[in-house]
């Protein structure tokens, strides 16, 4: 495995720039959800778009250079960047370019954005075909189109982009292809990150303490279990009209499960866990997750032959154990993989491949990546 200089130049922008991100996602975030819907109209509609300014130009931004200073440290480090890595870094630049810079720039349309998750991350749709809002929001119509109508369109064909898309690849797909809530950012800003060493001993290791790791995924389950429930709340709003829990109150539950769980978990996990943080507990990933159990999705051993390094295990941002199931021959089919591929790159001896039923590719090589 790579050994990360700790003055790469690479490294310190990398870390420069997610602390910037982490920054004026807060103020902006802060400003917009809070105090800024108490100011005049004009005040309000300048935080407002502030707040789209980041979420679509500087966040995209940070993901197109992040992947460019990520290319140049495997790069340097190794000499070679490894096809899948290639393949996830311009994926996630093609992807934050098309639907962040060039849609809203082009259309003059903002909202859009709040479409690109797979169900059940949020309750967008069951909302908007309520009563056209989201989170008691009214959308600006875009060239005499509802907006409602508008977003239910680009949600629903999300959706299908995203489920076709894992049908064939596993999470590999949504998670470490064209995720724009975290997948984006922990590729691309994933070797400046955590700021906090979790193991001394082994300082490059992504692996996190077993505990830790639990209480994430009990979070996911308990997060996709509410997901559904309010889900189902909202169908029921929707098609009887009658309400077990107000819809202001539905409302508020689910905003304050976005500001805090979306958004200041995932901030305060980059620093402590690392880019991959979210992804323990994201309620869309475990849905993905039972799809991709049904495709197949693993990673074969047995390749090759191991030699016990633990580098899989240390590349690993989701502290699966690979080298356990490695000793075992057997393959690794962890409902928390998200096929990033870090695993296979870093193999020395060529051991490993990830695949699904439908699709076969993308294994170790002797080009390793961090």
């Amino acid at each position: 495995m790579i050994q990360t200089k700790k003055r790469d130049i690479n490294i310190i922008i990398i870390k420069i720039m997610t602390l910037a991100l982490l920054v004026i996602a807060v103020v902006v975030a802060a400003a917009n959800y809070g105090f800024a819907k108490n100011l005049n109209p004009s005040v309000k509609h300048f935080w407002k778009m502030l707040y789209f300014y980041f979420e679509h130009f500087f966040r995209a931004f940070t993901v197109f250079l992040g992947s460019l200073l990520t290319y140049r440290f495997i790069k340097k480090s190794t000499g070679r960047v490894p096809l899948q890595r290639k393949i996830t870094l311009f994926s996630f630049s093609i992807t934050s370019l098309l639907l962040l810079v060039i849609w809203p720039i082009a259309s003059g349309y903002w909202e859009l954005y709040y479409a690109f998750m797979p169900f059940p991350w949020t309750t967008l749709p069951f909302q908007l075909a309520m009563n056209g809002k989201f989170y008691g929001t009214s959308l600006p119509p875009w060239k005499g189109i509802d907006s409602a109508t508008l977003l239910l369109w680009a949600y629903g064909i999300y959706q299908v982009i995203a489920f076709a898309g894992t049908i064939v690849l596993g999470r590999k797909w949504q998670c470490s292809m064209i995720c724009l809530m975290n997948g984006c950012h922990a590729e691309t800003l994933g070797i400046g990150l955590p700021f906090i060493i979790h193991n001394k001993k082994r300082p490059h290791s992504k692996q996190i303490k077993p505990v830790l790791h639990t209480i994430l995924i009990l979070i996911q389950r308990i997060l996709f279990t509410v997901n559904i429930l309010l889900t189902g709340l909202w169908s029921c709003y929707l098609i009887t009209g009658w309400t077990l829990i107000p819809e202001n109150t539905l409302i508020r539950i689910e905003l304050i499960k976005y500001i805090s769980l979306e958004l200041t978990l995932l901030m305060f996990l980059w620093v402590f866990i690392g880019g991959r943080g979210y992804c323990f507990y994201c309620p869309a990933g475990f849905g993905l997750a039972l799809i991709s159990r049904l495709i197949g999705q693993r990673v074969e051993t047995g390749l090759t032959h191991c030699i016990q390094c633990s580098a899989c295990n240390d590349a690993c941002k989701m502290s699966i154990d690979i080298m356990a199931r490695v000793q075992e021959k057997k393959p690794v089919r962890d409902i928390s993989c998200v096929g990033c591929g870090l695993c296979m790159d870093n193999c020395p001896t060529g051991n490993l491949l990830y695949r699904t039923h439908l699709f076969r590719g993308f294994g170790s090589n002797s080009t390793r990546s961090y």
